[in-house]
């Protein structure tokens, strides 16, 4: 009996380290994985550096996205987000105009107006609802 005992704390102290050790495998190398993604590409790089609130490292990666591709929206929308995080009401305007030239987004009709509104710009934000609720009621497309 007592030898039955002693394998049986054996096997489960083994089952505890095997657990043990795929946790801080995961822990550890989870880090590798996602630098060699960050490395692949800059939109997955500025979304990280957003939401570790490095601001300015993210604006950057978005940039270096937009300089690969200077209609690629995402990172428009992301440049967007982080001007409202740092209260950059007007910086977002010229981004939102352009997200806005490249699709026929309501909501980005909706944000325009929404920042327009916020630095002023009266005509221009009562334009930009009028157009995003115009989208809004359109049919969509057979």
């Amino acid at each position: 009996m007592r030898n039955r005992r002693g394998i049986v704390l054996v096997a489960f102290m083994g089952a505890v380290a095997a657990v043990a050790a795929v946790t801080v495998l995961t822990l550890y190398h989870k880090p590798a994985l996602e630098q060699s993604s960050l490395k692949q590409d800059p939109i997955v790089r500025a979304k990280q550096l957003h939401e570790m609130g490095r601001y300015e490292e993210a604006r950057t990666a978005y940039l270096e996205a937009l300089a690969q591709d200077p209609n690629r929206i995402d990172a428009l929308r992301g440049l967007v987000k982080l001007c409202r995080d740092t209260n950059d009401t007007p910086a977002a305007i010229p981004l939102l105009q352009r997200i806005v030239a490249l699709s026929r987004d309501s909501a980005a009709h909706r944000d325009l107006a929404l920042a327009l509104e916020r630095v002023g710009r009266l005509d221009a934000a009562m334009a930009a609802a009028q157009m995003a609720q115009s989208l809004k009621t359109e049919p969509a497309p057979e």
